[in-house]
């Protein structure tokens, strides 16, 4: 009994504690080892380690809103909430057969929830592809026109 006690209060601590984060705190706790290096309200410019730039938007309530960057190759983000970090998603489209290359982007659609979307190439055509950012499931290829 005293264990659940103390686990319920530790959840809840947990809670406040990232609620009273500041938005900048929240902002890097997406992109590890990042350090920002530009911000305007509620949107970050977050540089890795690497030297790439991830852009971390976040609602007017705090929440994340969305994600994207330019450098697949080097850009890290790692989502957390059950769902799978920007590697997995890229290592899942390739499993699958796709070339990512280039853009990607983590937004929340109504249609097809939290999911990655990516630049790519395949028998000569620029295509775009939809991962779903908790199972990895490739949702969508479709050329880019």
């Amino acid at each position: 009994m005293k264990f659940l006690i103390v686990m319920s209060f530790l959840a809840i601590s947990t809670q406040v504690l990232a609620a009273n984060a500041t938005p900048r705190e929240n902002a890097l706790k997406y992109v590890k080892e990042g350090k920002v290096v530009h911000e305007k309200e509620n949107d970050f410019k977050i540089q890795t380690k690497s030297g790439s730039i991830v852009e971390v938007e976040f609602k007017n309530d705090g929440t994340l809103e969305e994600a994207s960057g330019k450098a697949l190759d080097q850009d890290i983000f790692e989502p957390g909430n059950g769902m799978i970090s920007l590697k997995d998603a890229k290592d899942a489209l390739k499993k699958a057969g796709k070339a990512p290359v280039g853009e990607w982007s983590f937004e929340n659609s109504l249609t097809k929830g939290w999911n990655y979307e990516f630049e790519g190439f395949e028998s000569g055509n620029k295509m775009d592809y939809v991962v779903d950012a908790k199972s990895g499931k490739l949702l969508e290829s479709r050329i880019d026109n």
